[in-house]
């Protein structure tokens, strides 16, 4: 749509944007628009050879040469214990590679980390109310989409029916305690013991909840899986660090990020930096993630250091938008790995004990390019969106609502917060629990009105039979529309942060 076509559009406004100025192109993005997607394909095109050039050099180069690997330490300490117990432990201990946490500080160090993360997390879960039975009861539960019959699994109930929540959350953190004292007093199985019961209960509150989709748990747990399960957690832990500010760039391939138009279209605008700055800094992210972040390996004592300082400086910078909570998951391990006790390391692993940290690290790049395999932009749809690293991919604004069989409106919402979704699949997945699941013959119409980065209001869903449609997890749902298929119905003021 040209910026002329864009400007006769009426202005659809909440009653917290009422106050500001419509969104736009400001000339420096006008000027730059016709040459965007050569500017996108170009990125795609850095984003693959950086990939393909890091499989070839590091790990195809070594295979070939029959070069000498790393391998985890793992020395088993004597234990005072009778035979079937030190036979169990012994096992344990090796199926876990517990050497490697007993042997290496560092690795302690990124238990520790680990352990932060599932303190943040649960304080946040300890009296969420939609993951009780009330909620499961009344509608209110939101399923993944590829697990859709998730309301099997419900049995907390919550205050201020019961405690049942609140106790096992304590319970929780009674284990984050004690694997805290196993790690700071190198007593490796008990704290890899609790960190795995944790590691469950996370997995069960999760699968049950589809809105703890959030970048920051998707780290942590990352970060949980290789730590528990994965032998060479020292190489792997870091090369998860660095793999995770690569492929965000995957979803900051788009205006978002390219012109900058997320921060533009809202009221703010980017935080500190003057509003002149904020495509070069946009784009200065996208660089430093997708290439420079490889250099914090390097043996460069001067460029390694540089780099790290920038990401530290960026995660403190994030908080301004994100609060401490992610900052809280990714620095840790970020001074833990790349920190003043970093040491370069001097061989890749690619033994067979390696396998299965190659098969984690492949299994995340295949989460993130699920959306992109989807037809059509996943910043306006959603599907697909959550799948992998989303952070900040699309500013977002949006009208939904649902009316029953006589016109009555039974659901409204409305986002106005640039950092809050639109997503249909939620839309239609809170009006099925609620009003369909146990009349699916009911009547019930919805519309969703989306815009991205300012741009037009897009009715991607208008539809007046919520109840007889379905939702494709991995790949297009016809019933939502592209914004090449749906009709530009108004255009958006700028809104705001919060």
């Amino acid at each position: 749509m040209s910026p002329e076509e864009f400007q006769q559009l009426p202005i659809l406004e909440s009653s917290k944007t009422a106050y500001n100025e419509p969104t736009g192109y400001n000339e420096l993005q006008q000027a730059l628009l016709p040459y965007i997607e050569y500017y996108h394909q170009f990125l795609w095109l850095v984003f693959f050879a950086t990939a393909a050039f890091l499989i070839f050099r590091f790990l195809f180069k070594p295979l070939i040469s029959n070069g000498k690997t790393s391998s985890p330490e793992d020395k088993y300490p004597a234990i005072n214990a009778p035979g079937f117990i030190q036979k169990t432990h012994k096992a344990y201990w090796k199926i876990f590679n517990i050497g490697e946490i007993y042997n290496d500080i560092i690795v302690r160090f990124f238990g520790a980390a680990v352990l932060l993360g599932f303190l943040a997390s649960f304080r946040g879960w300890e009296n969420d109310y939609t993951l009780t039975t009330w909620a499961e009861q009344n509608g209110l539960a939101i399923c993944w989409p590829f697990f859709q019959n998730c309301n099997d699994l419900f049995f907390m109930m919550g205050r201020p029916h019961a405690y049942v929540q609140n106790t096992i959350f304590m319970g929780m953190l009674g284990l984050i305690f004690t694997a805290a004292y196993g790690l700071a007093t190198r007593r490796a199985t008990l704290a890899h013991i609790c960190i795995f019961i944790l590691f469950l209960w996370k997995a069960y509150v999760v699968s049950i909840n589809y809105r703890y989709n959030a970048n920051y748990d998707y780290y942590q747990t990352a970060f949980a899986f290789i730590f528990l399960f994965v032998p060479h957690k020292r190489f792997f832990g870091a090369l998860s660090v660095v793999l995770f500010y690569y492929l965000s760039t995957a979803t900051k391939i788009h205006e978002s990020w390219t012109l900058g138009t997320y921060f533009t279209s809202m009221k703010t605008g980017l935080p500190v930096f003057p509003k002149e700055l904020t495509l070069l800094m946009t784009n200065l992210v996208i660089v430093m993630e997708m290439v420079m972040a490889w250099f914090l390996f390097s043996k460069n004592k001067l460029i390694q250091r540089t780099v790290f300082v920038f990401f530290f400086i960026f995660h403190l910078y994030s908080g301004t938008l994100v609060g401490y909570h992610y900052p809280t998951i990714v620095t840790p391990s970020l001074i833990i790995f790349f920190g003043p006790h970093f040491k370069p390391f001097d061989h890749i692993p690619v033994n067979r004990k390696a396998i299965i940290g190659w098969l984690f690290i492949i299994f995340l790049f295949a989460c993130q390019m699920i959306s992109h395999a989807i037809p059509g932009d996943e910043k306006m749809t959603l599907e697909g969106n959550f799948y992998g690293l989303y952070m900040f991919e699309a500013n977002h604004q949006c009208f939904a609502e649902a009316r029953d069989e006589n016109g009555e409106v039974i659901f409204e919402h409305t986002s106005k917060t640039a950092r809050n979704r639109c997503d249909p699949y939620q839309l239609w997945f809170r009006v099925y629990q609620k009003e369909c699941r146990q009349n699916p013959s009911k009547k019930i119409s919805v519309k969703l009105l989306h815009s991205i980065n300012g741009g037009p209001f897009y009715e991607i869903v208008n539809e007046d039979d919520a109840c007889s449609l379905s939702y494709k997890p991995f790949g297009r749902n016809e019933w939502i529309k592209t914004q090449d298929e749906a009709p530009a119905v108004g255009r958006p003021r700028k809104n705001i942060y919060y």
